[in-house]
């Protein structure tokens, strides 16, 4: 069985349970209602754009580029009168294409979060949350052959590598757009290649993916905040640690910010700061201004009666 199979079967698990001893405390006020009356909110949102760059310096040849940028987001939320479910995927991709040359991948990020929430009418309550992390695309290095057309020699694909946490703690909701969770019970799934001179011990081996996995605490911020009618705020940040050591501790943070400009097209203005021990040794950190097509959908909304 590949790394890819298993981190899918404990999704299809994930999304598919009900997790009903989770939700064991409802709000006296909230299980008095006669009817599991349920909002659905459904959001759909993708940003494109694109540029062409033209570099002529007297030392070296004309050389053109053009780059490619598409990210998408989508979320999922389903408010019952028990339980409070939520689910967000995020993704983005990019690429740089010389002319008569190759391509190059510049961004190949997918964000899975899934979470399930007791409802009560205090902020404080019990959830599971559930988050994978890992990449669209296979990643290819080039190597210069002189004799023949350049080799490529595969270094990463989906899910390879790939983190899934699983976690079980208190989630504190500030307003309808922010709320934190704290998980003190936490299990990380991961997979990796393994380095022949690595002496990291693996619990399952498929071919040359290994697969680990650590129990620890996890934090868990999703912000998203209207400044005004032109400007946006989003915040993702996640943290897990199984001790002290920065080797077992993996860091993300993700911020973005939206401006209006004119109907549809907008600009985004990201920071990224990202550290896992597998994948760097130090932190990683992106940071973008661009401007392209915004589309989508404005959070519909559906109310149903059980």
């Amino acid at each position: 069985m590949n790394a890819w199979q298993i981190i899918v079967m404990i999704w299809l698990f994930v999304l598919l349970s009900d997790f009903q001893t989770l939700a064991m405390r409802w709000d006296p006020l909230v299980e008095s209602r006669k009817s599991d009356y349920r909002t659905s909110k459904i959001t759909v949102e993708g940003f494109a754009t694109a540029s062409f760059i033209k570099t002529n310096n007297k030392k070296i040849q004309v050389l053109n580029s053009y780059f490619f940028a598409l990210s998408g987001n989508t979320v999922l939320s389903i408010n019952k009168s028990r339980c409070d479910k939520f689910l967000e995927l995020r993704t983005d991709l990019s690429y740089t294409k010389f002319t008569d040359s190759i391509w190059v991948k510049n961004t190949d990020n997918l964000w899975l979060f899934f979470s399930y929430r007791t409802v009560s009418e205090k902020k404080l309550r019990n959830s599971f949350n559930a988050s994978l992390r890992t990449q669209l695309t296979d990643t290819w290095m080039s190597i210069p052959n002189y004799t023949l057309k350049n080799e490529r020699q595969w270094r990463s694909g989906p899910f390879t590598p790939g983190t899934t946490i699983l976690s079980y703690g208190l989630n504190y909701r500030f307003d309808e757009r922010t709320d934190i969770s704290i998980s003190y019970a936490s299990l990380k799934i991961y997979s990796f290649i393994p380095k022949p001179e690595s002496q990291t011990p693996v619990f399952i081996r498929s071919g040359k993916v290994g697969i680990n996995s650590e129990y620890g605490f996890n934090f868990q911020l999703r912000l998203e905040e209207p400044i005004n009618h032109f400007i946006s705020i989003e915040n993702r940040t996640s943290f897990f640690t199984t001790g002290l050591k920065k080797e077992s501790m993996i860091f993300d943070f993700q911020n973005r910010i939206w401006l209006d400009i004119y109907r549809n097209i907008r600009v985004r203005i990201d920071s990224k700061f990202f550290y896992d021990a597998l994948q760097a040794t130090g932190i990683q950190s992106k940071h973008e201004l661009l401007v392209g097509i915004f589309f989508g959908n404005k959070n519909k909304l559906l109310r149903m009666l059980e």
